[in-house]
């Protein structure tokens, strides 16, 4: 999988604000870091190891917006409602049992007309994890908290993306 390129699929401007749920060493943190110059980008892990992975390559590669935040995303963070433009979720749904609060969290923080970015493993592949959540799992959850599906796609070879939005 090319983050750049699924960053590609997404409207981010100079200026968005990012949160990236379950960020580990910055797969994703990265590419969306540098289409948002001006932006905040919020760095989200439970793990101390992959946020000092992070800050390492953050250094190395002089990045000044963004911040990292070690916290469970299911317990909820410090971030204000309605502070960013964009959540990516990224191989994340596959590890929790409580989707619905890391989308209702998403859906907190996300400004009104945001969007939501959620990447997983799809189903029948031999590879990845055996737990893997399907695209329709996710659209319905979400569509019950409020948000619209906009777009999914394939990731070759193994993940799927949904783009949801906050009415």
């Amino acid at each position: 999988m090319n983050p750049e390129e699924v960053i590609g699929e997404l409207n981010i401007k100079e200026d968005t604000n990012v949160a990236d749920f379950g960020c580990g060493s910055g797969g994703f943190t990265f590419p969306a870091a540098k289409k948002a110059k001006r932006g905040k980008i919020y760095a989200i892990d439970f793990s101390k190891e992959a946020l000092s992975a992070l800050k390492g390559k953050m250094e190395r590669e002089k990045a000044q917006n963004i911040r990292t935040i070690l916290a469970d995303i299911e317990e909820g963070l410090e971030l204000k409602e309605g502070i960013v433009d964009l959540v990516i979720m990224s191989n994340i749904f596959f590890q929790s049992d409580n989707r619905e609060i890391i989308l209702k969290e998403a859906y907190r923080v996300l400004c009104k007309g945001g969007e939501a970015l959620v990447v997983d493993w799809k189903r029948g592949d031999i590879v990845g994890v055996k737990e893997k959540v399907l695209p329709e799992e996710v659209k319905s959850i979400a569509s019950k908290i409020g948000f619209e599906t906009e777009k999914e796609f394939d990731i070759k070879p193994y993940h799927y993306a949904v783009i949801l939005k906050k009415a």
